[in-house]
């Protein structure tokens, strides 16, 4: 799995746009938003009042835009939680979702009543809203039978893209051209200044120790070290048209570019194998789990195994990032989750 090592340190070493060539995959969509892979098909969201989430298979060689939902008000934030792709629709003050694997899914409510949200992040099986026009993000448990929706955190100054580090939340405040976090397991958070000065911040990623963040004002990507005791954002690729989010699947940075209708893409080439021994190995969550476990640090769609602790296989299949395992039948008890004949990870079905 020597690729996979090459992959992860070439991204975190990129610092120059030079090394990135950007190549136009899908254009004439309209003012592309929040993206997000589900194995090799990306989702799309578009941004327009008569809204929609469509899709490509980005292993085409001509990839040709599928629609998934249409009807949409205003999606701009996209995630999804197994098989439930959450959507953020901004005019339309509300969290929806549809099913994936549905073949002409609708949308249904998740929360409604809210006032101009745009972005979405997951947490084991939480889902995290930035609720933009209300200065506030919210927490939506249980969002796929019974969703509860909490604040955590009010009086922010129009925060926008979220990402998670185990317990710690980052998150943009894009009036105040800054990224700040806070730990959600304290039942008072206090709220940390991580970075600012950054020129109009939207999306928001976490890939290894590296948080990357979307400067749709200076037209780039920058990228953040969360280990560095004083973090300062540092450039990945710039000469961009308004990016607003971007997702990772295999060798390639997919870019969503509102102002120039289109999805772009960078392909990263390695540049050194001096700290492969650096890189994070996956890591397997919630556990124990009764119902779905998800593996973070993955690139791209890999395949799975899962053991029983006699050595015999009970399930395989395929698993990226965004994805989730179903081991709901599994009887309770200790399994391997063997991923690429690479990792092995441990877990208790309850």
């Amino acid at each position: 799995m020597k690729s996979y090592y090459y992959f992860i340190l070439a991204i975190l070493l990129l610092s120059s746009s030079a090394r990135a060539q950007l190549t136009d995959v899908l254009t004439g969509i309209i003012s592309p938003h929040g993206i997000v892979f589900h194995g090799s098909e990306l989702h799309i969201a578009e941004a327009s009042f008569n809204g929609k989430v469509s899709k490509i298979d980005v292993e085409d060689l001509n990839p040709t835009p599928v629609e998934v939902v249409t009807g949409l008000n205003g999606p701009y934030g996209i995630e999804l939680i197994g098989n439930n792709l959450f959507i953020a629709e901004f005019s339309g003050g509300k969290v929806s979702k549809i099913d994936v694997t549905a073949t002409n899914p609708l949308a249904e409510n998740v929360v409604t009543g809210l006032i101009g949200p745009e972005y979405l992040a997951r947490k084991d099986n939480d889902l995290y809203v930035a609720v933009s026009l209300d200065d506030k993000i919210i927490r939506i448990s249980d969002p796929h039978t019974n969703p509860v929706s909490t604040d955590i955190l009010t009086g922010l100054n129009y925060p926008t893209g979220i990402a998670f580090s185990g317990d710690e939340m980052y998150f943009v405040q894009f009036l105040d051209s800054s990224i700040s976090k806070i730990n959600v397991s304290e039942s008072n958070p206090v709220v940390e200044l991580v970075v600012s000065g950054l020129n109009q911040p939207d999306g928001l990623k976490m890939y290894g120790t590296f948080l990357y963040v979307t400067e749709s004002g200076g037209d780039k990507i920058s990228k953040i070290d969360i280990t560095d005791p004083n973090p300062v954002a540092t450039e990945v690729v710039s000469g961009l048209d308004g990016p607003v989010d971007f997702a990772i699947y295999n060798h390639e940075l997919y870019i969503s570019e509102r102002y120039a209708d289109k999805i772009s893409k960078i392909s990263i080439a390695p540049t050194s194998v001096a700290a492969v021994s650096e890189i994070p190995q996956p890591l397997l969550y919630p556990n124990p789990s009764a119902g779905f476990v998800h593996v973070s640090n993955l690139l791209g769609s890999k395949k799975f195994n899962i053991y029983d602790m006699l050595g015999a296989e009970v399930l395989n299949g395929t698993v990226s990032e965004h994805e989730s395992i179903d081991v709901q039948a599994l009887t309770s008890g200790h399994y391997i989750l063997s991923i690429e004949n690479q990792w092995s990870l441990e877990f208790i079905k309850e």
